[in-house]
């Protein structure tokens, strides 16, 4: 599983909602049958550095979208790139009211 998540704050205050939210404990529910690999926003770097090592920069995303077999993310385009593979996202929005609220949907 890819956890792929938007950019999310400002740049003063950066952040993954997601990654706040507990998003990993769900993920150790089932890494029994699952390998999950985080691709942060390069924004969250200095943020969550304990994201970012050798093998982020060796892998790019475009390269993990192809080899995942779901896809976890919010807000991100990056649903639009996973779809051509016609495999199974799963939309983790722990904030969407606040979201819908501060940003907005159109």
């Amino acid at each position: 599983m890819l956890y792929a998540p938007s950019f999310s704050g400002n740049a003063s205050r950066p952040g993954a909602e997601g990654i706040e939210s507990g998003i990993e404990s769900l993920m150790k529910k089932y890494d029994d049958r699952y390998t999950f690999v985080v691709r942060l926003h390069p924004n969250l770097k200095n943020v969550y550095p304990e994201y970012w090592d050798e093998r982020v920069r060796l892998l790019p995303t475009e390269r993990l979208l192809g080899i995942a077999d779901i896809l976890i993310t919010d807000y991100s385009s990056v649903l639009f790139d996973y779809s051509i593979y016609k495999k199974p996202f799963i939309l983790f929005c722990p904030d969407i009211k606040s979201y819908e609220r501060s940003r907005g949907f159109y």
